[in-house]
């Protein structure tokens, strides 16, 4: 629909992510908070399943509700907002649920997407392109510690189709998941029903 960013760099406007999309460093501070045993989840990219786009909050460090309250005070999410790994795993943006039940963990940057200027699923995508891969190679190939901080995903230049065309790109694809995800559940009842006989057998 769009082409390939990397070779149609002058087929659409451009912009900065930082001018369609708000970018929260989630704890400012970059120091990991103490684990509480009883405590909230604090996620980053490691609890995140991506064939499943499910959280593992079970197995997620825990840390005291104090730490929950201050990123509450700080920001607000909404559905569509994702975060993207800034330390180690760079990039490998994952949509986050909206109710506020865990924290973010300091090696993520969140990405709130204005969607009176672009569609959330339009710039998730961007986020999976080759076009991305390739600005973030060029970054861990820059420095011996690589890392994308805020800043840097600010400034990072992006091609920017008319808002009707990125919201028809994105009805596509929430469609096209759909029927992917009902094709995974009939398979896996497949799989069940077929590992019973065996086992009758």
């Amino acid at each position: 629909m769009f082409g390939n960013f990397v070779y149609d760099k002058d087929r659409w406007s451009k912009c900065l992510v930082g001018d369609v999309a708000g970018t929260v460093d989630p704890q400012p501070s970059h120091r990991t908070p103490p684990v509480e045993a009883n405590g909230i989840p604090y996620i980053g990219i490691a609890e995140c399943n991506y064939q499943t786009r499910t959280i593992d909050f079970a197995s997620a460090r825990k840390v005291g509700n104090n730490v929950l309250q201050e990123h509450i005070a700080r920001y607000n999410l909404h559905i569509g907002d994702f975060i993207i790994g800034k330390i180690g795993t760079i990039g490998k943006p994952f949509f986050v649920p909206a109710e506020r039940t865990y924290a973010l963990s300091a090696n993520t940057v969140l990405i709130q997407p204005d969607t009176k200027r672009i569609a959330p699923y339009y710039l998730f995508s961007i986020f999976q392109s080759e076009y991305m891969d390739r600005i973030i190679d060029a970054e861990k190939k820059s420095t011996s510690q690589p890392a994308f901080g805020i800043q840097k995903v600010r400034a990072i230049e992006i091609p920017l189709p008319p808002l009707a065309l990125q919201e028809q790109f994105a009805a596509f694809v929430e469609q096209t998941d759909k029927s992917k995800y009902r094709q995974i559940e009939i398979y896996r009842f497949q799989y069940k029903e077929k590992h019973k006989e065996s086992e009758i057998i």
